[in-house]
């Protein structure tokens, strides 16, 4: 009822065992070497930025966000959402059971959700992986898609075991019912799913590393694959 009354929810169990969570927090931070720093979503043009584009590009991305991330694999071949560009991250979940599993949980809440909120997705989702680090990274207030973008829900869990507040690093969001920021601190095992298109959100500065696994429910059309989805 939340969902639908005010564009987002949180619960702070997902119902996965605490073995799997915590294994998901290991796979994460093992994975980090092969993260990538975000990007702010762009149109597609067919062809890399290059020169003074690429540098304010770059400073533009710093600006607004400085988490890491990869791009999740499924190896069964339901995450598999063409992208434009070819060269971003990817991380294979058949080397990772636990995020595997959490993934695969996830995916079953958000095509729930989805038929229950009579919301037009297609069999397919988009998987990421982030970090931000204990240095105060942060992502400034956003949405995730537009009209232009495949993403209709987004849904996020967290991975962060003895999460305290003086860790920082909470999610706020912008609930449209009463126009005031709400916080949820990423703590294990808490799951968020909102309207990618309408939710303004951001994450606070974070003072020790933070990780989220965060799956997109699509609806693919032409104009979707115009972007590069980056977010």
């Amino acid at each position: 009822e939340a969902l639908a009354a005010a564009g987002w929810a949180a619960v702070g169990d997902v119902g996965l065992p605490a073995c799997v969570l915590r294994g998901c927090h290991a796979e994460a931070a093992a994975a980090r070497a092969g993260m990538r720093p975000g990007r702010i979503g762009r149109r597609f043009s067919g062809r890399e930025s290059g020169g003074f584009a690429a540098v304010a590009e770059a400073e533009e991305d710093v600006a607004k966000r400085s988490d890491e991330l990869v791009w999740l694999d499924d190896a069964g071949g339901v995450d598999t959402f063409d992208r434009a560009s070819p060269s971003k991250p990817r991380l294979s979940t058949s080397s990772c059971p636990n995020l595997a599993c959490a993934q695969t949980a996830v995916r079953h809440v958000g095509f729930a959700l989805a038929d229950r909120l009579s919301m037009q997705v297609d069999g397919f989702t988009d998987s990421m992986l982030a970090r931000y680090a204990g240095d105060g990274a942060f992502y400034a207030p956003h949405v995730d898609a537009d009209a232009a973008d495949a993403r209709r829900l987004t849904l996020v869990l967290y991975l962060n075991p003895d999460w305290v507040e003086e860790h920082g690093g909470c999610l706020q969001i912008l609930d449209p019912t009463v126009f005031e920021w709400q916080r949820v601190p990423p703590t294990l095992g808490t799951l968020v799913a909102f309207s990618s298109a309408e939710i303004l959100h951001q994450v606070k500065p974070s003072y020790a590393p933070r990780y989220a696994l965060t799956v997109w429910m699509v609806c693919r059309d032409p104009h979707a694959l115009a972007w590069e989805l980056c977010d």
